[in-house]
This record gives structure tokens, C-alpha cells and sequence, in this order.
């Protein structure tokens, strides 16, 4: 796997230890400040509102498989499968992640939501 490829699964890992962490802070930094994200249930969401939305979802717990990876020069196309605790409203999840490199630093600039039935 090339490196770049590394990264941006280390940080498509790294989400869903901030979610279950309650990482605000955290997640802020991961994401572009021109972050536009569709949740599951469809509402679209930018940067300060995707935080504040995710932080009130029950995510302890979560687990991502099926992770992909397509590199294109500065930007980066991260699908998987999120698999939420029980008590979460949506059981699985398909997403979709955008990753664009600022100088140095990769960050989420899309991110989508599907529930899987």
C-alpha cells in the first residue's frame, strides 16, 4: 500500500475514535473548514453543524470495516461500512469521505451517510 494510502487510512480509522471519544476538538481539526456533509438521515451539514450532530449521536463503540481507498494527486476518496453500537438509530452505515491536501495535512472536506438496510 503506498504511503499516502496509509495516511488517509490511519485518518479514516482515526474518526470514529474521536466520535466515540466525544473529541470535539478533535474532530475540528480533522475536518476542512469548508466541510460539507449529507448525515443519514439526509441533512445537510456544514463544519461547526456536522460536529455539533455527530457529537450527539450514541457512537461509542463504533466500528468501520470495508474500508477503500482511491488516491487522485491532492485528493482522496476513503468508502466503508460504519457499524454503530445497538442502540444507535442506524445499524450500518455506508460512507463516503473526500479527503483534500492543505500544504502538509489532509483533511475531510465531504463526508456522507447512507444508511444500509
Amino acid at each position: 500500500m503506498p504511503h499516502e494510502e496509509k495516511v488517509i487510512l490511519q485518518l479514516s480509522l482515526k474518526l470514529p475514535q474521536l466520535l466515540s471519544a466525544g473529541d470535539a476538538t478533535g474532530l475540528a481539526a480533522l475536518f476542512d473548514d469548508e466541510l460539507e456533509a449529507v448525515d443519514a438521515n439526509g441533512s445537510r451539514l456544514d463544519k461547526a453543524r456536522a460536529v455539533q450532530r455527530l457529537l450527539q449521536m450514541p457512537l461509542q463503540g463504533i466500528k468501520v470495516t470495508d474500508i477503500r481507498i482511491t488516491l487522485f494527486a491532492d485528493t482522496a476518496l476513503a468508502t466503508g461500512l460504519l457499524h454503530l453500537p445497538a442502540d444507535a438509530a442506524e445499524q450500518h452505515c455506508c460512507y463516503s469521505q473526500l479527503w483534500l491536501r492543505r500544504g502538509e495535512h489532509w483533511r475531510l472536506r465531504g463526508l456522507q451517510l447512507t444508511p444500509r438496510r
